[in-house]
């Protein structure tokens, strides 16, 4: 309790408070970047990749499928992972899946399989264990303290 209550070397909030603002910060992040895929994941497949709606809706839908097994195995994860590096390997893995959806080029004549390893990337790996072991984190700071 002494260290979460000391002042941080901005001065202007404690450490509890930054990690909690930490959190909340990283959380924006992984739900914005998988707010934009949501937005605009179909229409990237659509004009750089040559992909039918539906083919594209089928790979995003079984690639957040995937995803629930990288749930379902958080506790398994957790046997070889702390949250802290689950949060950093799932940023990662996120991060490297943008950067292969961004390598293509703005035509049509992109291959196929970069859309879906940059998708499976994202939702079966990334997003799932990164976010999932980030909240985890949040609910363990916050721990008892009042949260109103």
């Amino acid at each position: 309790d002494d260290l979460a209550n000391r002042r941080t070397f901005f001065g202007m909030m404690t450490v509890y408070d930054a990690c909690i603002l930490g959190c909340m910060v990283l959380n924006v992040s992984t739900k914005g970047s998988i707010a934009v895929f949501e937005t605009l994941g179909i229409t990237i497949a659509q004009s750089h990749y040559n992909l039918l709606s539906s083919k594209a809706g089928f790979i995003v839908s079984t690639c957040g499928a995937l995803g629930v097994f990288a749930l379902l195995s958080m506790g398994y994860i957790a046997i070889f992972l702390n949250d802290l590096q689950m949060i950093i390997y799932g940023m990662l893995v996120m991060i490297f899946g943008i950067l292969a959806l961004t390598a293509g080029d703005d035509d049509a004549d992109n291959p196929t399989w970069i859309y879906v390893v940059a998708i499976f990337m994202i939702y079966s790996i990334g997003y799932p264990v990164g976010h999932t072991a980030l909240i985890g984190l949040f609910s363990k700071i916050i721990g008892r303290r009042p949260q109103g």
